[in-house]
């Protein structure tokens, strides 16, 4: 079977332009019908346009559920309303929860924090560096100096806010 790259184009009213005008409910039909899809099964041919045909491994890189891909396309829609990006409001709640740092801020940076793609949670480093990372893979919570070097190197001296 040959699989072919598509363009899926989102507007802030919640429509979308992919082989045609369709709704979130038409593209979840066309991602049921297998019409659709954001992972490629292994060993499939991958023809893009214009470039070439590439072969899928059998490594399957993403763990995400289909839903996922879903839940992307409505953060993308609210970010196009709204102006704010998943990525910013992840940032902004990690600096209000290094300033101070309860359990009601840090549920709330945990929550946004998962709506990030696996491969795109890294907002401050390299992964293996990077603080955001690094406290919710662990849940050890950073001490006050680690707060303030955070504060100061990734927010430009606010920890003068701790609490």
């Amino acid at each position: 079977m040959v699989f072919y790259l598509v363009d899926l184009k989102i507007y802030a009213d919640g429509h979308m332009d992919c082989l045609g005008e369709i709704d979130m409910n038409k593209l979840k039909r066309l991602f049921a019908s297998g019409k659709l899809c954001w992972k490629m099964p292994p060993n499939e041919t991958l023809f893009i346009p214009y470039i070439s045909r590439i072969w899928t491994s059998n490594y399957q890189n993403r763990q995400e559920s289909d839903d996922f891909i879903f839940k992307v396309i409505e953060n993308k829609i609210e970010e196009l309303k709204n102006g704010v990006s998943i990525n910013s409001l992840c940032i902004d709640e990690f600096r209000q929860y290094l300033i101070e740092p309860s359990d009601h801020n840090f549920l709330k940076l945990k929550n946004t924090f998962s709506q990030l793609p696996s491969d795109k949670r890294a907002l401050f480093e390299h992964p293996p560096k990077d603080a955001l990372l690094k406290l919710m893979e662990t849940e050890e919570h950073p001490s006050r100096e680690e707060r303030e070097y955070y504060l100061r190197d990734y927010f430009e001296g606010q920890w003068l806010e701790l609490k």
